[in-house]
């Protein structure tokens, strides 16, 4: 009978006290990190042709008073990990294996042996490859496959198609533009929560995005009565935020090959210009495609024009704002916002655009462990 990866990483714990002393090869279980308690001296990863990369290989559980020292094959220094009381776990990712030394990340945290932060019981795998895939939450998608909730997890997903030239995204939500105040739409991709000790693997591929959804552009400003010759005017509606890239609710580790980015803001509707309403601004950057700004309303009588809608916001594309190019009296409106980048003011404006989402937001208390960081446009925060 198969052993699971919490029977194989248990069984092939391993006291190690001596200087520069070997550790054991892995057992090659998926999810069975080999388990090291180590009280005192310095070791050595194996050789890391010998292991495929991922991981965690290794989680090193350090309760000495001292230093523990972690080296690499070819005896290089990777880290001095403190130990004490409960003692700390060091996690051994390993990035590339084509030389002995390898390229390994280690991230460590607080923890004790019986933590189930280091062991998963129940584990996931999810490809996000193809079709729409708009606000995923990790944790819905385990409980629409049965998890029952009580034990810690460790999920493997995947964004982007493997093997393909054709791009797959997870995008984020928007909301079409309101008025003030400015809203801003959900995650393209939240971890969702777990019990303590769950670990989710995140790996975003060659054309894989992580991308939160552009701001709509803002809504030039109308012409609200008056006559040609002396209009009277509203105000210019402001454009919205860009929504959030990833959210991370639970310890994550990222191998991140394609993009990771926030939401572009919507670009600044402008002003009216006599009897010209102001033009619209042009959707923020993102997935999915975001809203244009309408030009401003005007009255049905003559004499009166409008200055131009903007223009869609897409995945790498944020729109134009209204008024290219046709030589629009009132000028331009603003250009939505790059990925993770504000949207742009129009031409006689300030401040209506909008911001953009952060790439990466972590709850305070969780971690993410950025194995490969790759490609993210955009802030990177902690709540």
């Amino acid at each position: 009978m198969a052993r699971t990866a919490l029977e194989e990483m248990w069984g092939g714990y391993h006291l190690h006290s001596t200087v520069d002393g070997l550790l054991p090869l892995p057992s090659g279980v998926p999810g069975a990190a080999r388990f090291i308690e180590c009280s005192v001296g310095s070791m050595k990863l194996q050789d890391a042709r010998l292991i495929e990369e991922g991981g965690p290989i290794y989680s090193i559980w350090c309760h000495s008073v001292g230093l523990v020292v972690i080296k690499d094959a070819a005896n290089t220094t990777l880290a001095s990990v403190a130990g004490g009381t409960p003692g700390s776990v060091t996690n051994c990712y390993l990035v590339d294996n084509s030389t002995q030394a390898g390229t390994w990340k280690l991230v460590t945290s607080t923890a004790s042996p019986s933590s189930p932060e280091i062991i998963a019981t129940d584990e996931f795998t999810f490809e996000l490859a193809a079709g729409v895939n708009i606000g995923v939450n990790i944790r819905t998608l385990c409980d629409q496959e049965g998890y029952a909730g009580n034990n810690p997890v460790r999920v493997n997903v995947f964004v982007g198609p493997q093997g393909s030239a054709t791009v797959g995204a997870v995008g984020g939500f928007g909301v079409i533009n309101s008025g003030s105040p400015v809203q801003q739409g959900g995650p393209a991709m939240d971890t969702g929560t777990f019990p303590a000790g769950s670990i989710i693997i995140l790996t975003v591929l060659d054309n894989g995005y992580i991308s939160g959804r552009g701001g709509h552009g803002g809504i030039g400003q109308p012409i609200t009565g008056g006559t040609s010759g002396s209009p009277t005017y509203g105000s210019i509606v402001q454009a919205n935020n860009g929504s959030d890239g990833l959210y991370v609710r639970t310890n994550t580790v990222l191998y991140n090959y394609g993009r990771v980015q926030g939401g572009g803001g919507g670009g600044s509707g402008g002003n009216a210009n006599g009897a010209v309403s102001g033009p619209g601004g042009g959707g923020g950057a993102g997935h999915r495609v975001s809203y244009y700004g309408v030009q401003g309303g005007y009255p049905s009588s003559s004499g009166f024009s409008g200055g131009g809608r903007g223009e869609y916001g897409y995945l790498n594309a944020a729109g134009l704002g209204g008024g290219v190019g046709n030589g629009s009296p009132a000028g331009t409106g603003g250009t939505g916002g790059d990925p993770g980048q504000a949207g742009g003011d129009s031409s006689g404006t300030s401040g209506g655009f909008g911001q953009p989402g952060y790439a990466i937001r972590v709850d305070s208390g969780f971690s993410l462990a950025k194995v490969v960081a790759g490609n993210i446009d955009g802030l990177e925060g902690v709540l």
